[in-house]
């Protein structure tokens, strides 16, 4: 019976601790160690001619991580990078609302960042991904990026599986950094190269490092009718996108004040996602229209 007993709590020590290991507030820093902290193409090690790479001149703060894509059909070829290590286990328990990270550009092509979080490895898996991608334009240099990852901000993939998101959430097996201009995790192919530092797990909506975004924002009323009223406590070369839940873009527009009124009058009823950029960084809320 005592046998018996310890055999079951191995066993369910052994399980929680297979689903448990995603930790807030530890970055992917490709410091500490130095190496590529797990980030691979699809198939493994070994299997992409292009897989992630480490860099040790022109980081943020000394090692990064360089993703490219070949555009070429096959393995590497579509602008995608996976963990199946330390990115995996029970988000929900571990309280974790946001992954932010830092990123470059220095592709021909603009990127459309999103995260995605899968219930298996392979394709045909459920995966949740960003609803919105967050635009990386070509040339940026090193900007900061937050994605949150409720459930609020996130869309299930059009490819793979129908489990719902606390099912996903709550054991994810692999986590994506795609490119993708729909909601898919599969990434999109074309020719890309991307330096990525700072990967962090969060359990705040506060931006890289803890600190609030220098473009912090208000929107009112919320829920609102007629008008969307945004307030920036700063402008710094500023840019306002809202997006619907399906992740299309409906409006964008330059800021050239702090504060900006835009007619929603005739928006269909529902929930929007409203994005400031600036030069620092990009934040997100959730805009109701009634």
């Amino acid at each position: 019976m005592e046998k018996k007993l310890l055999i079951l709590l191995l066993t369910l020590f052994v399980t929680s601790a297979s689903i448990a290991q995603i930790t807030a507030g530890v970055p992917d820093d490709f410091d500490t160690p130095a190496d590529v902290h797990n980030w691979v193409h699809g198939g493994g090690p070994g299997n992409s001619p292009n897989p992630p790479s480490l860099q040790t001149v022109g980081g943020v703060d000394n090692n990064y991580l360089k993703n490219t894509s070949t555009a070429s059909g096959g393995a590497g070829g579509k602008f995608v990078m996976l963990n199946t290590s330390q990115w995996t286990g029970d988000y929900i328990t571990a309280g974790i609302k946001s992954v932010s990270i830092q990123v470059r550009n220095n592709g021909a092509t603009a990127l459309n960042l999103r995260v995605t979080f899968g219930a298996s490895v392979g394709g045909s898996a459920t995966h949740w991904m960003s609803a919105t991608p967050v635009v990386v334009p070509v040339g940026s240099g090193w900007i900061n990026v937050l994605f949150p990852i409720t459930q609020t901000y996130m869309a299930q993939s059009v490819s793979g599986g129908s489990q719902n998101y606390p099912t996903v959430m709550g054991a994810v097996a692999v986590m994506r950094i795609v490119s993708s201009t729909a909601v898919d995790h599969r990434g999109d192919e074309f020719i890309g190269d991307a330096d990525f530092d700072n990967i962090t797990a969060n359990t705040t909506f506060l931006s890289i490092k803890g600190q609030k975004q220098e473009n912090a924002f208000t929107i009112s009323p919320n829920p609102g009718r007629d008008r969307l009223n945004l307030k920036a406590s700063a402008v710094n070369n500023s840019s306002l996108e809202v997006f619907d839940v399906l992740g299309k873009k409906i409006y964008v527009d330059k800021i050239n004040d702090i504060s900006k009124s835009v007619d929603v009058s005739q928006w269909n009823t529902g929930v929007y996602l409203v994005r400031l950029t600036t030069d620092t960084g990009v934040q997100t809320k959730r805009f109701i229209k009634q």
